[in-house]
């Protein structure tokens, strides 16, 4: 199945020529989770990111379904 995803702050660089007006779509199995995509993105500081699913803040657990519109967001991070 596919998902539309779209990144946001320099998780955008991680993709080359990304579009952000576009997004990718990525195809994931059935049954793949919000965790699932953002580890088979490989993106940088993936694991510290916030995903959101059709305009939900979601958990990595977070079951996809086909054309699911999701935001991938970097964690602001420091101190």
């Amino acid at each position: 199945m596919n998902v539309q995803v779209k990144l946001f702050g320099t998780l955008r660089m991680s993709i080359p020529d990304y579009d952000p007006s576009k997004g990718i779509w990525v195809a994931v199995s059935e049954g793949a989770t919000a965790g699932d995509l953002i580890a088979s993105l490989d993106l940088p500081h993936g694991k510290s990111s916030i995903a959101v699913v059709n305009n939900r803040v979601v958990g990595a657990d977070a079951r996809l379904k086909e054309n699911d519109e999701i935001y991938i967001i970097q964690r602001a991070l420091g101190g």
